[in-house]
């Protein structure tokens, strides 16, 4: 009888133990939405070549270039068009992110537009709750998240993001897990 017992007080405990986790995450998405937009300084950018990421609450702000020059420096139509070259690489290599728990990663910087975020898990225990989540953030920021995952019915899937070229770090939130692991790739 005594053993029947404890095993009721620890499902209890396990049970409160998710809904703790369960309420955070809740918590945590909803006061995500709740920061508001913050003032942005806007910054003319006056360099060569594609702006560097600006600060926090900063933007960049390129001076439209006249289409037009003046009569005395108009040239001849090129022949053939002219040869761009991209300004961001086409591609990067991918970054994956293991753990077993809950876990901020280190910033990673992607060089595409798009990218596609594989992701899977192992449970502890089929019977045991479990949690599993994840926020990617654009680095510095720590309210506004670009991609999620919360709660999945599957325990692999991928997401596309089209949050574009920059410098990310993701917040996993995870209990009862034996293991996860994040892939960050270029989109094909």
């Amino acid at each position: 009888m005594h053993n029947l017992q404890e095993g009721r007080e620890e499902v209890e405990v396990r049970r409160l133990a998710f809904i703790s986790l369960v309420l955070l995450t809740i918590v945590m998405v909803i006061c995500a939405g709740c920061g508001g937009e913050q003032p942005v300084k806007y910054v003319p950018w006056t360099g060569e070549g594609p702006p560097p990421p600006p600060k926090p609450g900063t933007r960049w702000v390129i001076p439209e270039e006249e289409s037009t020059p003046p009569p005395s420096q108009a040239q001849p139509a090129p022949s053939s068009p002219p040869q761009v070259s991209p300004s961001q690489p086409t591609t990067f290599e991918p970054i994956v992110l293991t753990g077993s728990g809950s876990k901020t990663s280190p910033p990673f910087t992607v060089t595409t537009d798009e990218w596609i975020i594989d992701w899977s898990y192992t449970s502890d225990d089929p019977e045991w709750y479990v949690v599993f989540g994840f926020f990617v953030y654009p680095r510095e920021e720590t309210t506004s998240f670009v991609e999620s995952i919360l709660f999945p019915q599957n325990t692999n899937g991928s997401t596309y993001s089209y949050a574009g070229a920059g410098e990310y770090y993701i917040k996993v939130e995870a209990s009862n897990i034996k293991s996860w692991n994040i892939t960050i790739r270029p989109a094909q």
